[in-house]
């Protein structure tokens, strides 16, 4: 568990309204499945990367690696748009960082909600409609490239 037991997260103060509590609570689950999710995608691409050959990987072995990744991406966007709409939530610079640094989190997902209007774009550019997933390795303290 990312977020310790102890955190305000798991259990708000009283003086909080209900809708400051709700929108807690969503950022809390949001940050634990974005977490989850990219273990289970770091164990996913260790494993493809450990036997990775001249084959590629199977085609559940990539399924599974994209759909953790847009769990990320879908996680890191509703983080953002809940933490924007905390109710009591000055806009301090810390905000408005954050707010700067998930903005992509934001344009990935509107292209995997609304993958209609990115097909033609796609056929006449090229790419994929679910885009791409690459990783490098680390390894004696350095990025392998591989991947």
């Amino acid at each position: 568990m990312l977020i310790p037991s102890t955190s305000p997260l798991h259990s708000p103060p009283a003086s909080l309204s209900r809708r400051q509590v709700v929108i807690l609570d969503g950022i809390r689950y949001a940050i634990e499945m974005a977490h989850i999710a990219y273990e289970r995608l770091d164990r996913q691409l260790q494993g493809i990367g450990a036997s990775f050959t001249d084959t590629k990987p199977q085609f559940d072995e990539r399924a599974t690696a994209m759909l953790d990744a847009w769990s990320i991406v879908d996680s890191a966007h509703r983080m953002a748009d809940l933490v924007t709409n905390l109710p009591g939530l000055p806009n301090s610079t810390w905000k408005r960082l954050f707010q700067d640094r998930t903005s992509g989190a934001a344009e990935l997902r509107d292209c995997v909600q609304h993958q209609l209007g990115e097909i033609d774009g796609i056929i006449s550019n090229g790419g994929q409609l679910w885009g791409y997933l690459s990783w490098a390795e680390f390894r004696n303290g350095k990025h392998t490239g591989n991947g």
